[in-house]
């Protein structure tokens, strides 16, 4: 990826290249491995695939639901990841022995 702008709730795919001058839109999702030439703008509520990408049709309402919620839950793993990572491994391992506790006692 070099200069390009990615907008807030735009989902790029694994693997996915974004060149120089693209422009992605929020909620618009660029698939894994796909390819988007050099100034592309990719709209809001699209999908693009292929090398080079092409858009393969607009987000369904449905779908901007669910992509919505994904976010939120990614939002929530990566504050997760923030705490976990301000950790040494010691508190890591404690905490995973406490929860591993708590919940053996919660089945039994």
């Amino acid at each position: 990826m070099e200069s390009c702008e990615i907008q807030n709730r735009a989902f790029i795919g694994m693997g996915a290249v974004i060149h120089e001058g693209c422009k992605i839109e929020s909620n618009a999702v660029v698939a894994p491995g796909a390819v988007v030439e050099d100034n592309t703008l990719v709209p809001s509520n699209s999908i693009w695939a292929g090398n080079p990408a092409r858009q393969i049709r607009t987000i369904t309402p449905e779908e901007r639901e669910v992509l919505a919620e994904h976010h939120s839950e990614v939002l929530e793993l990566s504050k997760i990841h923030a705490e976990e990572t301000e950790k040494n491994f010691r508190e890591i391992l404690d905490d995973a022995d406490l929860a591993h506790t708590e919940s053996f006692y919660e089945d039994h």
